[in-house]
């Protein structure tokens, strides 16, 4: 069986927990950058659980991510597309 390979630029946003204790972030970062054009939220202000936690606010940030709302950063890793960084306020 042949395999098509086929390029898609797709608008793609995501978000990568920091400190997730199920999945390892390097495995996030190294996913996203597989993705041409994704643009990759990377947070610790919610753990694994965070679209049960605040899905809302989550969902709509990686919307406005895609419709240029949010400012983008680009990585100063080598071959690493644009990313947004925000960190948890303790309070």
């Amino acid at each position: 069986m042949a395999f098509l390979s086929v390029s898609f630029q797709v608008p793609v946003a995501a978000v990568a927990y920091y400190e997730d204790m199920y999945v390892d972030f390097s495995m996030s970062e190294e996913t996203a950058n597989e993705i041409a054009g994704a643009r990759l939220w990377v947070t610790n202000e919610y753990m694994h659980s965070g679209l049960r936690e605040d899905g809302e606010r989550i969902f709509d940030y990686l919307l406005d991510l895609l419709n240029g709302k949010k400012p983008i950063y680009w990585s100063s890793r080598e071959n690493f597309g644009p990313v947004w960084f925000t960190e948890r306020q303790d309070t």
